[in-house]
């Protein structure tokens, strides 16, 4: 059932796949793919929040420990800006995989949201040492040192931000204003132009 509401999710089919996915919940005890399928195909086919909420959190209390629907769950609570029980399961995805940048670096971003401003930062160090290249942490840090107005700082943190992820989309937008506030206004508007051009149903820029 779960492999087949995969295949009928990915193909549009959404009514039939999350119909399978049910199914696959039910007879397959629950499992923790089962449940992920079905939260895949509920979101993709548009069905009520209240419904993939419940459905959610029903799997994410039942598996507390599996990294791919603690991950699931991640990324719609931070979509939903649910960012306390974002943080939450950010927490725990950061104690089953301590050496994990991703999870300290979206972490760090969701903390300083919350305004929790040093263990942002805390979480944000852990992610570089653990992976210098990691979007996830630079993207962080670029936020933190914006948030300071420490601007050099800001720049260069975002500039390592090499990622089309779309959740990363604000990195060069980000990138100019610091670019602007240092005294450099060509290379901002350079750096939007670029934006636009990869992301032109996101941002419309104008001279």
């Amino acid at each position: 059932h779960t492999e087949l509401c995969s295949v009928l999710s990915a193909t549009g089919q959404h009514a039939e796949a999350i119909k399978e996915c049910e199914e696959g919940v039910r007879f397959e005890n629950g499992s923790p793919e089962a449940h992920a399928a079905l939260f895949s195909a509920s979101k993709a086919g548009g069905r009520p929040l209240a419904e993939i909420l419940r459905e959610l959190d029903l799997a994410v209390g039942r598996f507390r420990d599996n990294e791919a629907l603690l991950a699931l769950a991640t990324d719609f609570y931070f979509e939903s800006g649910n960012f306390p029980y974002t943080a939450e399961l950010l927490q725990r995805l950061t104690s089953l995989k301590p050496n994990a940048a991703i999870y300290h670096g979206f972490l760090a971003e969701v903390l300083l949201a919350l305004e929790r401003d040093t263990e942002s930062l805390s979480e944000a160090r852990k992610a570089l040492h653990l992976e210098p290249d990691s979007p996830y942490a630079n993207y962080a840090m670029g936020l933190i040192f914006f948030e300071l107005g420490q601007h050099e700082e800001a720049e260069q943190a975002f500039g390592n931000v090499r990622s089309d992820l779309p959740r990363f989309k604000f990195a060069p937008y980000y990138k100019a204003v610091s670019q602007k506030e240092r005294g450099r206004p060509e290379e901002a508007i350079a750096t939007l132009r670029d934006l636009v051009s990869r992301f032109p149903d996101v941002f419309d820029f104008q001279e």
